[in-house]
């Protein structure tokens, strides 16, 4: 698994002892003789955490065997590699969009619209793309521009989609945070 996770550009999570297992740290922990702290939270099973480790996890060991551990490491593991992939397409989706758009401005078809405040979409005919890439995308524009990504519920993702499919009758969506996401042409824009 993936020892470090980004949560933007100023904060990253770094996980040194994720690959290994606890019995493992405290057994080198023993060896150098190094005494070590519990916190005291790690028992409270109200958190989901402590309640997968304590209470669930041992359900599934009793039920499938020892080897479960590993398997959940395994499919961890490429669920991560996957989300890396989505998220190196998705970083290609939106440099094509750019490009896309930076043309579009140039060549003066936009009538004096400021193509960097409003977020310019092209919709999935004129750039077509699997879905997953494009709403990793956005998630990823939404974080950068501070826009209220938690408030987006799954509803909203799915006008957003029905938007840049061309549905037939849907010309625009309200979103959170006063945002509007129109479509124009070949284009969806979303803007205050």
């Amino acid at each position: 698994p993936s020892l470090t996770r980004s949560f933007g550009p100023e904060l990253v999570l770094v996980r040194p002892l994720l690959g290994c297992w606890r019995e493992q740290v405290e057994a080198y922990l023993q060896a150098l003789e190094q005494g070590f702290r519990v916190d005291s939270s790690n028992a409270d099973v109200k958190f989901q955490r402590n309640y997968l480790r304590q209470a669930l996890l041992p359900e599934l060991r009793e039920r499938f065997g020892a080897q479960i551990d590993e398997r959940l490491l395994a499919f961890s593991e490429l669920a991560e590699e996957s989300v890396g992939a989505l998220r190196e397409l998705s970083a290609d989706y939106l440099r094509r969009i750019e490009l896309m758009r930076d043309a579009l401005a140039s060549s003066g078809g936009l009538r004096e619209r400021d193509v960097r405040s409003e977020l310019w979409l092209p919709t999935l005919a004129k750039l077509p793309c699997p879905w997953p890439v494009v709403h990793q995308g956005l998630v990823s524009v939404w974080q950068e521009r501070a826009w209220p990504l938690q408030a987006m519920s799954r509803e909203q993702w799915k006008k957003l989609r029905e938007l840049m499919n061309g549905q037939a009758g849907m010309e625009h969506a309200n979103l959170p945070g006063e945002l509007v996401a129109r479509r124009l042409g070949e284009w969806v824009v979303i803007a205050r």
